[in-house]
């Protein structure tokens, strides 16, 4: 069982994001629906549920926080806040 360190907490996964992007993407036959389930997935929906405000979608005044994935859903390159 995962643990969150230092404390007695379960963790609820151990799976990194990349990892989930390409299993959700995985399971789905048709191709671009489940790019788009992956992106808002890993994206989207957990910056909604952390209740934060400026990530998890491309818009205007949002931070410019994004991951560049090759061919194989593996990731490339980070930007963070605008920065590589």
């Amino acid at each position: 069982v995962a643990r969150v360190g230092g404390t007695s907490t379960i963790a609820g996964s151990t799976a990194s994001m990349d990892e989930i992007f390409r299993s959700v993407v995985a399971i789905d036959a048709d191709a671009d629906a489940g790019l788009a389930a992956a992106v808002q997935m890993t994206s989207t929906t957990p910056a909604c549920a952390a209740g934060l405000q400026r990530v998890g979608a491309l818009r205007p005044g949002n931070d410019a926080d994004l991951v560049v994935l090759d061919c194989d859903f593996e990731v490339t390159a980070v930007m963070v806040h605008g920065d590589w």
